[in-house]
């Protein structure tokens, strides 16, 4: 027969067993959540892709990584990254594009960026950004003052990181009371001075900008054949809007009514398009009212934009039974370094419309 402990004996075990096992877990669990994070390091710099990147984050959201292990992978993570082309042509704006390489998320961190550009002599320009959001949307530079200066220049980006602690806002009420104001300062210069350091870096990326001829320029070549025109025409749909606008031509006002909305979804290719409106004489108009965004898109992604008569200021009024022509145009692609080739065809779409002149 098993021999019962008497509850004497028992609670005596019970005392000296918890504070054993608590030690244990102490002592084993510190260096477990150390070899996790190596591991997880070294898998990510042997395979930085967005899924190994995200482990990463995860362990900088929980502080789980040392000073010195986030000064190593900080700046593969997050270091910004520089789109030019190869060379640009004299007389035409250079663009750059400056991107994140991941997507990331820190729910119980703040990202504070302060990011210093400038390039050959001119004055550094200061952005600065503080977020728990981390795109991969492209933020696009022009530089104006390099578009008639042949030769190399030395574009750079210095970026200094922080990865903290969200600040503490006190509530709009205890403003109005200036009891409570000094109690909430006090518990907060209390947990300032508890809470832990964040984690840091600094990075420089340097980028080659050449202007030179227009015609030892990097151009954006178009790609055609039958496969890609009819993946492309199937990607593309569009619908009547029933809408109206007015605008001015001269000192004339009229009144528009109906226009389109084209949209594509998942393209498979670049597309760069310039909008015509083709009359039923043939005649093709262009838009004369500036955009608000370029029709250019990578391939992989989806868009959707509205084609609008008033745009192309025609100022007869009547009926019109025309055509939205999508042509495509490297002008506009060359505003995306990352774009180096283009759909080179031309999509068509029926639109219905009236103008009438206001007096």
């Amino acid at each position: 027969m098993v021999k019962r402990l008497s509850k004497k004996k028992t609670a005596l075990l019970v005392i000296f067993l918890i504070p054993a096992v608590v030690t244990g877990m102490w002592l084993f669990a510190d260096p477990m959540l150390g070899w996790r994070a190596e591991w997880t390091i070294n898998k990510f710099k042997s395979n930085p892709c967005q899924k190994n990147a995200e482990a990463v984050a995860k362990l900088l959201d929980r502080r789980d990584l040392s000073k010195e292990q986030a000064e190593e992978v900080l700046p593969m993570l997050l270091g910004p990254e520089i789109i030019t082309r190869s060379a640009y042509p004299l007389g035409q704006v250079p663009v750059i594009g400056i991107q994140q390489p991941f997507e990331l998320h820190f729910p119980n961190r703040q990202c504070r960026f302060r990011i210093l550009t400038w390039y050959g002599d001119s004055k550094p320009v200061l952005n600065k950004k503080t977020t728990k959001e981390i795109t991969r949307t492209m933020q696009f530079l022009t530089l104006d003052e390099l578009t008639q200066k042949k030769g190399l220049h030395k574009f750079t980006l210095s970026c200094d990181f922080v990865l903290m602690e969200p600040e503490d806002r006190p509530m709009p009420w205890l403003r109005r009371h200036k009891l409570t104001q000094r109690l909430y300062n006090a518990l907060i210069r209390s947990r300032r001075r508890r809470r832990e350091k964040p984690y840091r870096f600094h990075v420089n990326v340097i980028a080659d900008i050449v202007m030179t001829e227009k015609d030892e320029a990097e151009q954006v070549t178009f790609i055609s054949n039958p496969a890609i025109d009819e993946a492309i025409e199937w990607s593309f749909s569009y619908e009547v809007l029933n809408v109206s606008f007015e605008y001015w031509v001269g000192l004339n006002l009229y009144r528009t009514g109906g226009a389109i909305k084209i949209s594509f979804k998942d393209i498979t290719s670049n597309v760069a398009f310039k909008p015509l409106l083709e009359l039923s004489d043939g005649r093709r108009i262009p838009e004369k009212l500036p955009r608000d965004k370029e029709i250019r898109v990578r391939a992989g992604n989806s868009f959707s934009f509205e084609v609008n008569p008033r745009n192309f200021c025609i100022d007869k009024p009547g009926q019109y039974n025309c055509t939205i022509v999508l042509i495509a145009d490297p002008n506009i692609a060359y505003g995306h370094p990352s774009i180096k080739s283009i759909w080179g065809g031309e999509l068509k779409f029926p639109i219905r419309f009236t103008i009438e002149e206001i007096p």
